[in-house]
């Protein structure tokens, strides 16, 4: 019987890893945001993922989706090896979701929606209560594992860069 997409080796190869990393295996870099400990862990990361698509998605262009993408990929993998040298490993979609729903805060925020003041207040006080108290009670039981809080933090912070990228470029005359 061949690996399981949730088999302990081939997340093993697949995660974002520290070692792995440093080994040269830069595969790492995306395969991490992709894997998911579980079918539960990758269930709920899909749930939320279809949630902001239709909640956000007419807000940003093909384009402005695949730079958030780009911008909360790189900001996790940046953050977790720079500035978070005691996460050995990551996966899951969780960074990427907190970097879209910054993102969504401040596109609506600078539109003059409401919604964008609250969810803005909502995922700085999120963060904020990961930051100094950890996840969230209960979190790591849904996913059956350690909830890497720190990935949320640097997601959100890729959101927010690529917000205002996006902003920036589309006054830009091209």
């Amino acid at each position: 019987m061949g690996l399981s997409w949730f088999d302990n080796g081939l997340i093993e190869v697949l995660r974002l890893e520290r070692a792995g990393l440093a080994r040269g295996e830069i595969w790492r870099l995306l395969s991490g945001h992709v894997a998911h400990l579980d079918w539960q862990h990758a269930a709920l990361n899909m749930v939320a993922l279809v949630l902001v698509v239709m909640l956000f998605g007419s807000l940003f262009s093909p384009a402005g989706w695949l730079l958030l993408a780009g911008c909360t990929v790189v900001a996790i993998d940046a953050g977790l090896w720079w500035l978070a040298p005691h996460v050995t490993w990551y996966v899951g979609l969780s960074g990427g979701l907190h970097g879209v729903v910054a993102a969504a805060a401040v596109e609506l925020t600078a539109r003059r929606q409401t919604t964008g003041l609250v969810l803005l207040v909502l995922i700085v006080g999120k963060l904020a209560w990961e930051q100094s108290f950890g996840p969230l009670p209960g979190s790591g039981a849904m996913v059956n594992g350690r909830i890497v809080t720190e990935a949320h933090l640097f997601g959100a912070f890729g959101g927010l860069v690529a917000a205002l990228l996006i902003r920036s470029l589309r006054r830009v005359p091209l």
